[in-house]
């Protein structure tokens, strides 16, 4: 790992190793990065401890998964089912003959996929499976699926195959998902391996729509998606607190409430 990478980019390497080989010595991450001081590996495992994300003892290192479960996307897709349909159908109204998407994984995506059918004249780019086969019988939609790693918990594919293909993409509207949506810092994420697509989709979209329940705002994932200043328009549900509707509409967001 020679290349330049943010801190942040270097945590969620972290996460993913130490999630391929499930425990690990301090001295064995720091193999692994290659022009990286072993104080800043350090530090950075300091960080992800204070975060819950992972345990140190003994020299060794290993994933916290009793303080960091993500759920898998059929137990997601259980969860605040109607404020999920509720967004999705009004997503719908944002999409106009002609654009390109983005549409990212996760449960809500996939009830939006499902609105989508009905519409023609699109293009559909993702590395999400279940997106794919809702998409798949729809012979008006242009679908793009992107490779990578395959992931089981959300069925996608991930990593550094996954996010060079998104980079060649410019789309007229990326829709995206949320762990947790906080004032401080957008977009968030529970899930280290598949953040790093999303937030290279957020950076090139020309219209950043963010797709989440109302139970997510004013929460916060442990990693970083996109910075509030990126996000366009989020789509929630109407038991949004009004002070945070109000908050929101100040930081420049179009606030949609369903």
């Amino acid at each position: 790992m020679g290349e330049v990478i943010s801190s942040i980019e270097r945590r969620e390497k972290l996460i993913e190793i130490i999630k391929r080989k499930d425990k690990l010595t301090v001295n064995e991450l720091i193999k692994s990065f290659k022009g990286i001081s072993p104080a800043s590996i350090r530090r950075d495992l300091r960080i992800l401890e204070s975060q819950g994300i992972i345990e140190r003892s003994y020299g060794y290192v290993q994933l916290a998964t009793k303080n960091f479960p993500i759920p898998s996307l059929e137990k997601k897709m259980s969860i605040n089912v109607e404020e999920k349909k509720r967004i999705a159908k009004a997503i719908l109204n944002l999409i106009e003959e002609g654009d390109t998407l983005f549409l990212d994984t996760g449960s809500t995506l996939v009830y939006i996929a499902r609105e989508l059918k009905a519409l023609k004249g699109i293009m559909v780019i993702t590395n999400s499976i279940p997106v794919i086969k809702e998409l798949e019988r729809s012979p008006y939609i242009k679908i793009v699926g992107i490779g990578g790693v395959y992931q089981f918990n959300e069925q996608c594919f991930v990593g550094s195959i996954a996010e060079e293909y998104v980079k060649r993409y410019r789309v007229d509207k990326a829709i995206i998902g949320a762990d947790g949506f906080s004032f401080e810092e957008g977009v968030t994420s529970h899930d280290p391996e598949n953040a790093g697509v999303t937030r290279l989709v957020a950076e090139n979209a020309e219209t950043v729509i963010v797709a989440a329940d109302y139970t997510k705002i004013g929460t916060r994932g442990v990693i970083p998606i996109a910075p509030i200043e990126e996000i366009d328009i989020l789509v929630t549900n109407k038991e949004l607190e009004p002070e945070k509707v109000s908050t929101l509409k100040e930081r420049g967001i179009k606030v949609i409430l369903t």
